[in-house]
């Protein structure tokens, strides 16, 4: 007699680097599962913990302009992501190079002949590790997140994965830059794609045409450098 069973398949999210284009056109429920997965590194079916790579990697894209069809990402879910980058038309020279580049042949480009890249990621983290970071700069992060909180025109300010956000990357800008040691700009480099997504303006500024950006450039302006 044939027997019938189960067999579980591994889909998308077990990749080590996943692309989710125009993400807010995928459903809450979809939305949601990645949380655990962005969060924990793990997926949870029928009670059994999958793990996935320490080196799982979610990059996503949104577009502005267009909204029917499309579901509003939580706040929870937005706070998970590291960065929010605004990426606007480019210029004329830039096009015209992609264009010559296009009828070049040149692009798109050729991806099967891209030489594999490996590296050591515990020797990479505990580089990141070594980077000094002052004790001045932790109560220097730690105030804007807190100022974040308390201005006028926002609703909700930035929860605690900011700090650990511009901590983290203030670390590897300074590590990228040659530095052995975190500097104040850095952190105000950082601000605002650590934190634009992670606070919630309220109506008046809504109403007014303000942006996160104008708010945080307002806090940075008001909370001077340790020093």
């Amino acid at each position: 007699m044939a027997q019938q069973e189960f067999k579980f398949i591994k889909g998308p999210v077990f990749s080590d680097f996943i692309v989710a284009d125009e993400i807010n056109r995928a459903p809450p429920r979809t939305q949601s599962a990645l949380l655990e997965a962005m969060e924990e590194r793990q997926v949870t079916i029928e009670g059994t913990r999958h793990i996935l790579n320490p080196d799982f990697f979610v990059m996503a894209t949104q577009n502005p302009q267009e909204y029917e069809g499309t579901f509003q990402l939580p706040e929870v879910q937005m706070d998970r992501f590291l960065f929010k980058l605004t990426v606007s038309h480019a210029d004329v020279k830039a096009e015209t190079s992609m264009l010559k580049s296009i009828a070049e042949g040149v692009l798109p480009p050729d991806f099967t002949k891209l030489d594999t890249m490996a590296f050591d990621r515990a020797a990479l983290d505990l580089e990141i590790q070594q980077i000094t970071l002052d004790q001045s700069l932790l109560d220097y992060i730690a105030e804007i997140i807190n100022q974040t909180r308390k201005h006028p025109y926002v609703l909700y300010g930035s929860s605690v994965r900011g700090g650990i956000a511009l901590t983290l990357t203030g670390r590897i800008l300074a590590l990228l830059d040659g530095r052995d040691f975190v500097i104040p700009d850095d952190i105000k480099a950082l601000c605002h794609h650590t934190l634009r997504h992670r606070i919630k303006l309220n109506s008046e500024a809504q109403l007014s045409g303000i942006k996160a950006e104008d708010v945080l450039d307002d806090i940075l302006q008001k909370t001077g450098f340790p020093g």
